[in-house]
């Protein structure tokens, strides 16, 4: 029989008419639940009971029913059903080798059937989602088309694990190992523990902010910021009704939070969680190299917002400013930038020797001691209630792993800083804080620019150390592996590197504190490849074109790109998802002509993907047809904007910045000559700066930065500046190539104010039949497949109409093919005036020439 999975409506309507019901019932509950003093699970049993009987009778209960004969989730076609079991029946009886492949071949052909409909119907939707402007179903529907990889295991033994029931155990085991307490105990370790638990009993504060009920303020912001169509737990409660709840009854909302939180302890259920497992990597994969996603309830998620919002004070007056991650205001991009400039100013500047330590952590959040996370908690000033209702959810948090439909018994999760949780991030970078202090009260002080520098940085569990000196670093090394020894957590060796720009060989030989191996001059630090000894970004620019691709091919065989999609949602979903792989790192570093060449062959790659065109097709024409500046022009706009918004600041990385201008300021007639002369010259992030300005005519900026403008007004008049000079450069190179003069008039047509990279290709998919734009595209910009640059092409040199000698082309066909004649009369009588110009060889208006293409493309020719 069917099994009916009961989920909670999230049409807005149903909920709002079941949130009045609730209303109603939450306003007698909470009354009694706090005078009757309940027990927290009681209180959580009861609300919920209450919120599905009231759910039940509004008709909010949805019922997702699924079919009984299912193939790992998925339905199965009759046919393939009937097909797999003649093909069964051949095996069993032995039946010949020819009828089994016939069947086989069936089962193929049936399931590209079956896969082509699919696909059309998502293509479908998503032509629907993009039309009524619904970005939410648009980037979800984005998601299904594209098939997500199956987790495929492997056990201890090196054998494959098919069966889900046993890939379920086998991550049981691997999480349970995972977050386990260490069970070595010494004096320091009884010590902390011993002080944790009278800290939870003498759990006394003055600070009123710890202690009191959260306000309705408080909750508007919270829920307010909470995204909807997030997975849902066990209790089917999701954001949207909760965010319902808060609009229509603010006050009662707030009431059942606090009852919720009650003493600062939370209901067992609410503390459960599920792990749900995806590969890290494609193909086979050991249980160490999954990525756990955890799914909560959605009340519990408000709370732990709530609890982050509250210690957030202090929390950012204790943490030290070398560390980057999980701080409101900071990103990847600022360490990226402080380390640029310390690496040039230790290499070029002082001409010393630079050596840097990356330091991996194994398995670092989750191998967080929950005794010592405590203390160094309690001892910031977290105290009172939101200390205890911390305590309860790092300590009282079950967990329970599913695998297909096999799930395994909650366990209780021993370790970690609570996988999955705002505040996770934020108490991970309180729990390695004193780290950052221990190395900056050795004797390995480093300066740059005259100012004490940053010894080290962090980014969550991404440490990296800068010393001159080899004893400095390994006093570093000395200091970071004490410390991680006294707080439980455990240094991955092997995937720790020690990296300088010089005597590598030498110091292979030499002895480190950790005994480090790997020791190299090319390194990833948060996502960019950094070359120490040529400072070079061509490793970077290599992987960033490598993962574009992967990422376009995918797009490409799933019918997004190049497919039966419109091409203005096609190019949306490239300018969101495809183009920001392809120029993460940008807002830091100028690539050089090389890097820009690779990176301009995958932006047109993808553009004639869009547009049907092919990838021969002249690049500056694509570009304007399409909409999309050049890869550099967008590269100098990116960096530029970063560069003002890091320079106003006050902060470590904006010392750093305005440090390294000064120099680089007083010294640019040095870095100008350089620049200006095509010479190699020592980059980093300030002559970056320099380069970009220059060479877009906007030195006016680099004497005076214009911290005057927010960075809305600063990005505004780079585009206007860089994208208008670019764009009047590609227009340039159209009008001289000869064979682009129709598309040349197309352009004065469509964009008459020449705006910068317009996208023509909006107007001219309304204006131009579907099923033959891309035919009729080739022959408006000149990219037919016949090549007049060549002359060896022997099927194309005689026009496939008239069979007459041709030299160039389009031009033939749209003003000299006799064959044509009539189409052209035709066309002249039906859709243009006398009085029109005609500005098309003389010959179409541009209504006319657009009719004409498809005209001739009725003649089945494709171009």
């Amino acid at each position: 029989k069917e099994i009916p999975i009961i989920k909670i409506t999230k049409d807005k309507q149903k909920l709002e008419k079941a949130v009045k019901g609730i209303e109603n019932r939450l306003i007698k509950i909470i009354p009694i639940c706090i005078n009757n003093q309940d027990d927290c699970n009681n209180i959580y049993s009861w609300i919920l009971w209450n919120i599905y009987d009231v759910f039940g009778r509004s008709g909010a209960f949805k019922l997702q029913s699924k079919n009984k004969i299912m193939d790992n989730g998925k339905q199965i076609d009759d046919k393939i059903r009937s097909i797999i079991s003649l093909i069964n029946i051949c095996m069993e009886h032995n039946g010949p080798i020819n009828l089994i492949n016939k069947y086989i071949e069936e089962y193929k052909i049936r399931l590209k059937e079956i896969t082509k409909k699919e696909v059309q119907k998502i293509i479908n939707k998503i032509r629907d989602s993009y039309v009524h402007k619904d970005d939410r179903k648009y980037y979800e529907q984005i998601r299904n088309i594209i098939p997500n990889t199956e987790i495929t295991l492997q056990d201890d033994n090196g054998r494959i694990v098919k069966c889900d029931s046993d890939k379920c155990k086998l991550l049981t085991e691997y999480y349970k190992q995972l977050f386990k307490e260490d069970e070595q105990k010494d004096r320091w370790t009884n010590e902390i523990e011993n002080r944790v638990k009278r800290y939870i009993i003498n759990n006394d504060n003055q600070d009123i902010n710890m202690n009191t009920e959260f306000e309705e303020s408080e909750l508007q912001k919270i829920i307010g910021e909470m995204q909807n169509n997030k997975a849902v737990f066990l209790d089917q409660i999701s954001n949207e009704w909760i965010k319902i709840l808060m609009e229509m009854t603010p006050i009662i909302t707030t009431n059942l939070f606090n009852l919720l939180c009650k003493e600062g302890t939370l209901a067992n259920k609410m503390l459960c969680s599920r792990m749900v497992s995806l590969p890290k990597k494609d193909g086979v994969c050991k249980k160490d190299e999954v990525r756990g996603i955890r799914i909560k309830s959605a009340l519990l998620s408000v709370i732990d917002r709530l609890i982050l919002n509250r210690i957030w004070p202090i929390l950012q007056k204790e943490i030290y400013e070398e560390q980057g991650g999980f701080m409101k205001g900071k990103g990847t991009e600022d360490n990226i930038i402080i380390l640029r400039c310390m690496i040039h100013y230790i290499k070029y500047i002082e001409r010393k020797q630079c050596i840097l330590t990356l330091i991996d952590i194994r398995k670092a959040f989750d191998s967080v001691w929950h005794a010592g996370l405590l203390y160094k908690i309690y001892n910031t000033g977290i105290r009172g209630k939101i200390f205890k209702l911390i305590t309860t959810i790092l300590t009282r948090s079950q967990l329970y792993v599913t695998a297909g439909y096999y799930a395994s018994r909650p366990f209780i999760m021993q370790s970690g800083t609570g996988q999955g949780y705002s505040m996770s991030g934020p108490l991970f970078n309180l729990y390695i804080n004193d780290m950052i202090k221990e190395i900056n009260n050795t004797n390995t002080k480093i300066k740059a620019y005259g100012e004490i520098a940053p010894a080290c940085l962090f980014y969550a569990d991404d440490i990296i150390t800068i010393s001159k000196k080899w004893r400095s670093n390994n006093e570093k090394l000395i200091v970071i592996k004490e410390y991680c020894k006294r707080w439980k957590l455990a240094i991955n060796i092997d995937k720790s590197m020690i990296i300088t720009n010089t005597y590598i060989k030498r110091y292979r030989t030499k002895r480190n504190e950790m005994d480090i191996k790997n020791i190299t001059n090319k390194f990833t630090y948060l996502g960019i490849k950094f070359n120490i000894q040529t400072l070079s970004w061509n490793d970077h620019i290599l992987s960033r074109t490598n993962k574009a691709r992967d990422v376009l091919i995918k797009s490409i065989l799933a019918g997004v790109i190049g497919g039966e999609l419109e091409m203005i949602a096609q190019l949306k979903y490239y300018n969101s998802i495809i183009l920001p792989i392809l120029e993460y790192g940008t807002r830091t570093i100028l690539v050089n002509k090389m890097g820009m060449k690779n990176m301009e062959i995958t932006q047109h790659m993808a553009l004639t993907k869009i547009c049907g065109l092919y990838r021969t097709s002249y690049k500056p024409m694509i570009r304007v047809l399409m909409g999309s500046p050049p890869v550099y022009a967008r590269n100098c706009v990116s960096l530029l904007v970063a560069w003002l918004q890091k320079i106003k600041r006050g902060d470590l990385v904006g010392k750093m910045v305005k440090n390294e201008y000064e120099y680089i300021k007083r010294n640019q007639n040095f870095y100008l000559t350089k620049i200006m002369g095509g010479c190699k010259y020592p980059t980093t992030y300030n002559t970056d700066v320099l380069r970009a300005l220059y060479e877009n005519q906007l030195q006016q900026y680099w004497e005076e930065p214009p911290k005057y403008l927010t960075t809305k007004e600063w990005k505004r008049i780079l585009e206007q500046i860089i994208y208008k000079k670019a764009y009047m450069e590609d227009i340039g190179l159209i009008e001289k190539n000869e064979h682009k003069a129709q598309f040349m008039e197309i352009i004065k047509e469509y964009n008459r104010s020449m705006k910068p990279y317009k996208p023509l290709i909006n107007e001219l998919e309304t204006e131009i039949n579907k099923e033959k734009i891309k035919e009729v595209l080739k022959i408006m910009t000149g990219s037919t497949k016949f090549n007049w640059k060549k002359k060896g092409i022997k099927n194309w040199e005689r026009c496939i109409y008239c069979n007459e000698e041709w030299e160039k082309p389009v031009k033939h066909i749209i003003a000299e093919c006799k064959e044509l004649e009539k189409v052209r009369k035709s066309i002249g009588k039906k859709y243009q005036k006398e009085s029109e110009s005609k500005s098309i060889e003389g010959k179409f208006t541009i209504k006319a020439f657009i009719r004409f293409c498809e005209r001739i493309v009725d003649k089945g020719t494709k171009f």
